[in-house]
């Protein structure tokens, strides 16, 4: 019996040790929190092969999906013929508006 009290109070004595309040909160700060393009692109170059797999992969299933779906083509129109009209397609005619040599209306 005296082993399992003393693995018991061993054991206590370890989480005592480890009392939350002890603790501090983890601060952010702000500026640490940002990220430069410097740093950006320097893990957009470390990343490349995934950036680059995940682009070829979609690529090849858009053109996958689009190849075995089934082609759909429509159209439509309407035509309206006016065979008793005056010839003129409806314009009328505009003044014509002169200017002379020094770019005045005349």
């Amino acid at each position: 019996m005296t082993d399992d009290h003393s693995i018991a109070l061993t054991r206590k004595t370890e989480i005592d040790k480890l009392a939350f309040a002890d603790f501090q909160p983890a601060m952010i700060d702000a500026r640490d929190d940002q990220i430069s393009i410097v740093q950006f692109w320097r893990v957009l170059q470390k990343r490349r092969w995934l950036v680059f797999g995940s682009l070829a992969a979609v690529v090849l299933l858009v053109t996958a999906v689009s190849l075995f779906l089934p082609k759909r083509y429509e159209a439509s129109s309407r035509l309206l013929l006016d065979l008793e009209g005056s010839g003129d397609l409806g314009l009328k005619v505009l003044p014509t508006v002169s200017f002379n040599q020094a770019g005045l209306l005349g």
